[in-house]
């Protein structure tokens, strides 16, 4: 067997073959000189430099360059002692042959040489400029202190003098003592320093060895990054930065960060509050580093995060600082104090600080203050500021002409690897840093990915098919479903990997449309900015300023045209894969990058890793679960039972096509695009399994567990409460809910056994429906001079807090058959649901309660548990929307007030009746009167009194006490030019046709909500709507010129007013309601006298009235001709009024 040990000395012994070769040639020039008969070897000594060799009559130099130098005394050397000199050379001394050198650098494991330092506790050695120490703390060290990179342990001692040779090689053993006593005695050498060759166990550090990769961050002076997007792209591209400090920012709270940064950096920002423009600070940090915010005061325009360094390690701190450019002493004193709090909670963290600190009087290679722009007391507080912290400053070059403004400081300047300046954004430089410091990062798991357009799906097809005889000759009703359901998903997931090509994938993110163009640009900047730096000419300085310009000019270029080429749809383009790409764009800026945030557990202790994450929030979902109710005596049933229905394979074949594709599997793994790809072949086979599930009242038990995904709320991220669960369940247990759901929804519906309060997740309503029947009752009470008492009622985890014994004691009072009620009862028990975050997941654990959200039954089962939460209410009318209650009456003496609180504690009582729960301290009271001196009453739920408040928000609008709509208005049209001006920022360069695209389906929907409910009739509400349609057609034509005619480019754009189009909409809506198509009560009486179709106006003692949805439509109604009213379809009643005039 040939070892490595062999494979070395037959390498080293065919190099020395060749240099006896070339030796042999050097030494034949010589042969006029006398031969030499014996070489004595005295002394041989091999160090870093090269070989000597002494000997009585010659004296031969070989050395590293390989230049063989010669110096005759008396005799010439023949090839019999070149011979032996290299048969020498080729010996292994050591028992173990491994490598030279014996006291390696722990970081480039080169020998260590003269100027090299030792560490007290894990004995490594360490080159000086390995370390990136300077030469005045080297030979200071008992006053300095420097860190392992081991052990990240603080050192002041141990460091090598010059007269020690640390180079020891196989030659030491035939070095001669008595030649060198001097040296030695002269050497102290480190106890034990590690030994690479050594043969013997290691046992300083025995733990496997990490691939050390740097930490990078670049420092970036910003001045606006809305306008750098492309830049700083590009930047990220060729430098993938781990942070990004970022100063002077000019960003706000409407301004996304995934606007600007790619999907793996999160970013922490502190945008200016005060309302002046520009400022700012931010940190994008890498999604492979886990990161933690450190909360510090609002004012400052500063941001700090803490992450893991290696196990066991103090963490990393880094601040990025932005100091504003005046004289104000207060904000300095503040920001200095903040760094030593952070400095002294966090006593033994590596810091980095950095950012703009607008600070050039100060000169940082003596310490001192040279200049007067600022106050001596400010620059003075900075300087003791960074002695106090133990800091250093490593920039030494200017960031903005000849100033240094842009700085970073560490209390570790040993661990740094390169502190430059690089070409900026803007007028400043940027500042690019390297360090040792070994980060906690985290590894992207990879994910298997089918590629389903190079599928072979008449393949996939013909199997599928012959499945399906095998199953139906292997199977028969009487087999448990569990062993039907293993048999089925096992091979077709195996027909899917013979099928269809896949591959393993890690996420890589990239930009595309940097070109070659772009690189060789920026590669010439750098060039041009450091010979610049050099020379400090002015044509150099211009040369490089004109290659930055143009680099810039040409990668905003580019990427304009990139987004204008992904958002314009192609000649034969099916119109829903190009609509799929322009929102997966629209999605990725809105949505923020951060993910699951640093959690805080109950104790106030940081959760980082996604494990842990996902443990707590799993916890916390467990936590809000009722435990099983004690028995119940099983409900009578008061309505006939539902009758049996088959199913049917073309009603599964229809299901499955209507599948999404892009959506998530189950914990089964069943994909939609696999179920959808094969419908026509897989729906006799799960009609075959729905039937035999039915049948058996057994569901598989892939179908009782969810996956469960975290979706943020609002509020405090860090806190898990926060999140809600969505929960991932298998897509075939989805088909067969919904052949459940439409069955008990027609038994319902036929027998109107569903409350009239309710509108939520029911046909023929909507949140439309309910607001125009309970603003309608409110603006009674107005037009009769009274006053009505509104209680806005706010369930705590409504869903999640369902019992499953009672519920399925509510389904027999309903009349849900037996068979039905069966698999109900399996379809809740015995569930489990586990939290995934990152791809990581919780433990699962068992789910005894509530309906699961994300399921296709959950909802109808909800409405059936809340359905007889109105009758315990007999004064009040209440209405529902799912979970969102509302409880009014008009109040019109102290009893009505009882009355309400009465009702109000009925409410309670079937809280407690139904093991449910509400929330008092988010439930709130609003009267609604025109009165001055409205009946002020103090509700109370348990002992809690609501809060009173002037308006409310309910479905989404906006409700004050006065009924007044501007504030609504208001609401909506600032969120409108908010959404604008983010279009405005990200696809203004796209066409024409997908701007109004943007505009049509994100933001006038917003301004048509409900239309019907808070219609405007002040100039002033009108006008503020029509504003923003105004600035969106500026925004899609792309013409902003003062002189410019708005109302030309709305002719053009072929946009009616948005007056027209709310009338168009409430006429639409009173249309459906009239022919029955919403369940909308048209409370008014028809003319007797006129057409059939005609309503008498109801007469108005208010504005509120007058225009409020019933009168105000009617008007309109009346002057409609006979053909359009009669109009079977809504879209043939509105191409009717296209071309109409509307009152």
């Amino acid at each position: 067997m040939t070892t490595k040990s062999t494979h070395t000395a037959a390498s080293k012994f065919l190099t020395y073959i060749w240099i006896l070769i070339a030796t042999a040639g050097l030494v034949a020039k010589y042969d006029k000189m006398p031969k030499i008969e014996t070489w004595v070897l005295d002394t041989a000594m091999i160090n870093h430099e090269g070989v000597k060799c002494n000997q009585s009559g010659l004296e031969m130099l070989w050395v590293t360059n390989h230049k063989l130098a010669r110096k005759q005394k008396h005799h010439k050397p023949n090839i019999l002692i070149v011979l032996r000199l290299l048969l020498l050379l080729a010996g292994d001394i050591e028992m173990n042959p491994g490598p030279t050198v014996k006291y390696p650098c722990g970081q480039c494991n080169k020998a260590v040489r003269l100027d090299s330092v030792a560490c007290d506790t894990c004995d490594r050695w360490y080159h000086r400029k390995c370390l990136g120490m300077r030469k005045n703390i080297f030979l200071n060290l008992g006053d300095a202190s420097w860190h392992c990179l081991n052990c990240a342990l603080p050192n002041v001692t141990a460091f090598l003098d010059s007269t020690v040779d640390v180079h020891e090689t196989r030659f030491d053993s035939l070095r001669d003592i008595s030649t060198s006593e001097s040296l030695e005695s002269s050497v102290n050498f480190h106890p034990s320093p590690t030994k690479c060759s050594s043969p013997k166990k290691r046992t300083t550090n025995t733990t496997k060895r990490h691939h050390r990769k740097p930490v990078k961050i670049n420092i970036i002076n910003f001045q606006s990054i809305n306008n750098k997007k492309a830049d700083l792209l590009n930047l990220i591209e060729s430098d993938k930065p781990d942070v990004i400090a970022g100063s002077e920012t000019w960003l706000n709270s409407s301004v996304s960060s995934s606007e600007i940064f790619p999907q793996n950096y999160n970013v922490y920002r502190s945008d200016r509050t005060n309302g002046s423009h520009g400022g700012g600070a931010l940190l994008a940090i890498t999604n492979e580093l886990v990161t933690e915010r450190i909360e510090t005061k609002k004012d400052l325009e500063a941001v700090f995060i803490k992450t893991g360094t290696q196990k066991g390690k103090p963490p990393l701190i880094i601040g990025s600082i932005y100091r504003p450019t005046n004289r104000d002493l207060d904000y300095t004193l503040s920001l200095c104090e903040t760094i030593e709090k952070i400095q002294k909670k966090y006593k033994k963290a590596s810091i980095w600080l950095c950012g703009d600190f607008n600070l050039p009087d100060i000169c940082w290679h003596t310490h001192s203050i040279k200049g007067h722009q600022y106050p001596k007391e400010l620059n003075q507080r900075f300087l003791d500021m960074m002695h106090t912290c133990g800091l250093s400053q490593m920039v030494d070059q200017p960031t903005r002409e000849s100033n240094i403004l842009d700085l970073f400081f560490t209390n570790r300047p040993a661990l740094m690897l390169k502190c430059s300046v690089e070409p900026g954004l803007s007028d400043h430089h940027i500042v690019a840093a390297e360090n040792r410091l070994v980060a906690q990062r985290r590894k992207p798991l990879p994910r298997k990915i089918f590629l389903w357009k190079r599928a072979d799906y008449s393949k996939l097809k013909q199997e599928v098919t012959a499945l399906e005889n095998t199953m139906l000759e292997k199977f028969d009703r009487n087999t448990h479903i569990n062993e039907i359901w293993n048999f089925f998903t096992k091979e077709i997931k195996s027909i899917q990997d013979r099928c269809v090509p896949s591959k393993i994938a890690s996420v890589r993110f990239h930009q595309p449309w940097i070109t070659t163009d772009i690189k060789r640009l920026s590669r010439s900047k750098r060039k041009a900015f450091r010979k610049a730096k050099l020379t400090n000419r002015p044509s150099d300085w211009d040369r490089y300023k004109d290659i930055k310009k143009k680099t810039r000019q040409l990668s905003k270029h580019t990427y304009h045209q990139f987004l204008n080429d992904l958002m314009t749809e192609e000649s034969g383009e099916h119109p829903q894969i190009y609509n799929k790409r322009f929102w997966s764009y629209i999605k990725s800026r809105l949505s923020e990058n951060i993910g699951i945030s640093t959690l805080k557990d109950r104790f106030g202790n940081s959760v980082t890793d996604s494990k842990s994450k996902s443990s707590l929030l799993n916890d916390q979902f467990t936590s809000v679960f009722v435990q099983k109710s004690p028995h119940h005596s099983l409900e009578k049933a008061e309505y006939p039972s539902m009758e049996r229905f088959e199913i049917t394979t073309e009603g599964v074949k229809k299901l499955l096509s209507n599948l999404k594709t892009h959506k998530a599997p189950g914990p089964d793994g069943l994909t939609p695009q696999l179920l959808k790809s094969v419908a026509e072949e897989v729906a006799p086979i799960l009609r075959f399994i729905y039937e035999t599930s039915l049948d058996q009242g057994e569901i598989p038990d892939d179908w009782r567990h969810a996956n469960v995904s975290p979706i943020f709320k609002k509020g405090d991220r860090e806190r898990a409460e926060n999140y809600r669960p969505v929960s991932l369940t298998s897509v075939a247990c989805k088909i067969m809910e919904h052949i459940l759901s439409s069955q008990i929804n027609r038994h319902l519906e036929k027998h109107g056994i569903l409350c009239n309060s309710q509108h939520g997740f029911r046909q023929r309503r909507s949140c439309e429906t309910q607001l125009v029947s309970t603003i309608t009752d409110f603006i009674g009470t107005i037009e009769n001079k009274g006053q009505c008492d509104v209680i806005l009622l706010d369930f705590s985890k409504a869903f999640d807090k369902v019992s499953h014994d009672l519920l399925l004691n509510k389904l027999i009072r309903y009349g849900v058959n037996t068979q039905t009620h069966k698999w109900i009862s399996s379809f809740l028990n015995n569930r489990t649901q586990q939290v995934v975050v990152d791809g990581v997941s919780s433990e699962r654990s068992e789910v005894s309660s509530g309906v699961p959200q994300g399921s296709v039954l959950g909802p109808l089962l909800f409405l059936l548990f809340i359905n007889d939460l109105p009758s315990y209410t007999k004064h009040s009318s209440i209405r529902l929307f799912a979970d969102d209650c509302v409880l009014y009456k008009q109040i019109t003496s102290d009893d009505d007030r009882n009355k309400l609180q009465d009702d109000l504690n009925g409410l309670l009582q079937w809280e407690d009746d139904w093991k449910m729960q509400f929330h008092p301290e988010k439930c709130v009271q609003l009267s609604i009167t025109l009165k001055k001196k409205p009946m002020e009453t103090n509700y109370t739920m348990r002992s809690h009194q609501l809060e009173k408040v002037s308006s409310a928000k309910y479905l989404g609008i906006t409700i004050s006490s006065n009924l007044s709509w501007s504030p609504h208005i208001e609401d909506i049209t600032s969120k409108a030019f908010s959404k604008l001006a983010f279009l405005q920022r990200n696809i203004s360069h796209c066409p024409r046709k997908t701007k109004t695209l943007a505009y049509q389906s994100l933001i006038r929907p917003k301004l048509e909500y409900s239309v019907g409910i808070w219609d405007p009739h002040t100039k002033k509400d009108i006008s503020r709507l029509e504003a923003v349609q105004r600035k969106a057609a500026r925004f899609v034509t792309g013409d902003f010129g003062r002189d410019s005619s708005v109302t030309n480019m709305l002719d053009d754009l072929e946009w009616p007013p948005l007056q027209r189009r709310r009338k168009e909409l409430k006429l639409t809506l009173f249309h459906k309601a009239y022919h029955n198509e919403v369940d909308v009560p048209i409370p008014l009486d028809t003319n007797t006298r006129g057409p059939a179709h005609k309503f008498l106006i109801p007469s108005s003692r208010t504005n509120h009235h007058l225009y409020s949805f019933y009168p105000s439509t009617v008007r309109m109604w009346n002057v409609l001709p006979g053909e359009a009213v009669t109009s079977d379809t809504a879209d043939k009643f509105k191409a009717t009024l296209k071309c109409r005039q509307l009152e």
